[in-house]
């Protein structure tokens, strides 16, 4: 229950500086009533919900896996996100959860019915299942005259290039992209600081 305890106390948090802000620009105050703070797990229990009611009071359900419960005059919402129905709207809950694997299916097959959404999900998804990375992918071939790319960009962003080297290995990154590609990439500073490293570095015996 300390996890709930930090998320009401992040949010109480947030709510006073948002009035605060609200206050410095002349704007009405946000009330009580129209916060809610969300806790997304991948799976809640039995034993989590039971001791969250006695902690909190009684939990009313919102449908298959949400509950609410009224927390000092704001919403509190649970999410157990593997209890979720997969659909167009759920997709978010279920990209942050682990997925059995009749579930993985049902969301590819959400995928091919909604094309619109592939910008911002297939990617993640290929990068989390890498099992049906080939599937989306000639999912995509099919639907589109276009050859079918996944977007990592935003995945890159939020890792960090030096984690995914650092994985691959920098010799594979080197070997699959070409050091004459690295190289027509550098800016002229770039290039001349890696020339003096290779002038300070001994030759292989």
């Amino acid at each position: 229950m300390e996890h709930l305890d930090a998320l009401v106390e992040l949010g109480l948090g947030i709510h006073r500086r948002l009035n605060e802000e609200c206050l410095k620009l002349r704007q009405s105050r946000v009330d009580r009533s129209d916060v809610s703070f969300w806790y997304l797990a991948n799976h809640l229990g039995r034993r989590f919900l039971r001791d969250a009611q006695e902690l909190l009071g009684p939990l009313t359900p919102l449908g298959a896996g949400v509950w609410r419960v009224a927390h000092l005059h704001r919403s509190l919402i649970l999410v157990s996100g593997r209890m979720v129905p997969v659909d167009r709207d759920s997709l978010a809950v279920h990209a942050l959860a682990v997925e059995p694997e009749e579930q993985k299916r049902t969301l590819v097959n959400v995928l091919r019915q909604n094309l619109d959404l592939w910008p911002t999900y297939a990617a993640w998804l290929a990068g989390a299942y890498p099992a049906l990375a080939k599937e989306i992918a000639d999912m995509g071939k099919t639907k589109s005259k276009k050859k079918f790319v996944f977007d990592f960009r935003p995945f890159f962003e939020e890792v960090g290039w030096k984690e995914v080297i650092r994985q691959v290995g920098i010799k594979s990154f080197i070997d699959e992209v070409g050091l004459s590609q690295i190289v027509a990439q550098l800016t002229p500073q770039q290039r001349q600081v890696l020339q003096l490293l290779l002038q300070k570095t001994p030759p292989e015996q």
